[in-house]
């Protein structure tokens, strides 16, 4: 879908993530070790990609949820974080938001529908304005699940609660609640 070079790095976007390869001296290849990838290696699985673009010692890239990344060489201001401690960052850190204070993210979640004892909760209309990087979701029959939309059986038919709890890039949180109630 897209393809970057770098001085001696290049970066990729597909449909099923995003990919580095080549030199990584300064972290360029932000695929979070010091050792140099010679086949592409998947970067900070979990994010989908918007955009990607190869610098000559760093690299940079946005993901779906709005929020951006860097890694690299740090000398001048280059990876956005605020700094410019003239470090090496093997792992995308996220960049600084541009406005002086981040909101805790927005939880919304669905009931899609529930079959007997099964049900499916979607929370991709759950928002921030940086971006949320995790969907956790904790049911009162003791379990819990990860992912924007989830299908879970309950053990037996009774009233439930239902708890999503999102988290954007700099770690607040946000949560919402319903109950649901369930038969066989």
């Amino acid at each position: 879908m897209q393809l970057s070079a770098g001085q001696y790095h290049t970066c990729a976007r597909t449909a099923g993530g995003g990919y580095s390869w080549g030199n990584n001296v300064h972290g360029e290849t932000a695929t979070g070790s010091g050792t140099a990838p010679r086949v592409p290696t998947l970067v900070r699985g979990g994010l989908t990609w918007r955009s990607i673009a190869a610098g000559q010692e760093h690299s940079c890239g946005a993901a779906t949820g709005g929020a951006a990344y860097c890694s690299g060489r740090e000398v001048s201001g280059e990876l956005g974080n605020g700094t410019t401690r003239q470090e090496t960052v093997h792992a995308p850190v996220a960049v600084a938001p541009p406005q002086s204070s981040d909101t805790p993210p927005t939880a919304r979640l669905v009931v899609v529908g529930c079959i007997n004892l099964s049900c499916t909760f979607n929370g991709t209309l759950s928002f921030d304005d940086v971006g949320i990087v995790s969907h956790a979701w904790t049911f009162s029959d003791g379990t819990t699940a990860t992912g924007a939309i989830v299908n879970h059986d309950f053990p037996v038919s009774g009233t439930y609660t239902v708890t999503l709890t999102v988290t954007d890039t700099i770690g607040q949180t946000g949560s919402a609640r319903t109950s649901v109630t369930v038969s066989f």
